[in-house]
């Protein structure tokens, strides 16, 4: 049996399915953090390996942390002091790690 090769989307379409702007999608893929195949202004993309990429990213702590970190540098404190306690951060980390 031959393998069917990947139904692959444009980006609007694929920006579509992860419901996301075509502008994030387009500057992931220029930054290389989401594969796609360029050619003539076109992005294509293979659904099945962006959303594997996008998953694998989602479960590393240290993007966690590192939004985190960025949510806390415009947050109202209480909400600050405990963004940068879950990024691992500050005296309140100490406190939450010792309760």
């Amino acid at each position: 049996m031959i393998p069917q090769p990947p139904v692959l989307l444009a980006l609007s379409s694929m920006a579509r399915r992860l419901r996301v702007t075509a502008k994030w999608l387009r500057a992931e893929a220029d930054a290389g953090r989401i594969p796609c195949v360029r050619g003539d202004g076109v992005y294509l993309f293979d659904p099945d390996t962006v959303e594997r990429v996008l998953l694998e990213r989602a479960r590393k702590p240290a993007d966690l942390a590192e939004a985190l970190r960025k949510a806390a540098e415009t947050a109202p404190e209480p909400a600050k002091s405990w963004l940068l306690a879950l990024a691992g951060e500050g005296a309140v980390a100490e406190e939450v790690g010792a309760g």
